[in-house]
């Protein structure tokens, strides 16, 4: 599977399977966010890393990642906000090491 990593302030090309689509490719160009939806429905990922620039996961940012099973936080000095439904419907999920300073969704 998919291991995903946010860098910092980077620009990251990763090839994902979106639903029951073919391979499509992604070119994530980021600041300080991930996007409502824009991970949504991408079963390939397995685990993610999210550096202390993220300060926003979005709704629905990885909603239906039905293969992740992992996510990392990498320590954050500033609270990290993660919106409603961020991780919803995502059954594999077994391990999640949220940071303390963190706002929390639905």
């Amino acid at each position: 599977g998919l291991i995903l990593y946010l860098f910092n302030k980077g620009v990251l090309k990763i090839a994902v399977k979106k639903g029951n689509a073919k391979i499509v490719e992604l070119l994530l160009k980021y600041k300080n966010n991930i996007d409502n939806s824009l991970f949504q429905d991408c079963i390939s990922i397995k685990e993610i890393f999210i550096p202390s620039s993220i300060k926003t996961i979005g709704i629905h940012a990885f909603e239906k990642c039905i293969s992740l099973t992992k996510v990392t936080f990498e320590s954050l000095s500033e609270p990290i906000k993660i919106d409603d439904y961020a991780f919803n419907k995502c059954e594999s999920l077994k391990e999640i090491s949220l940071p303390p300073l963190t706002l929390l969704g639905k």
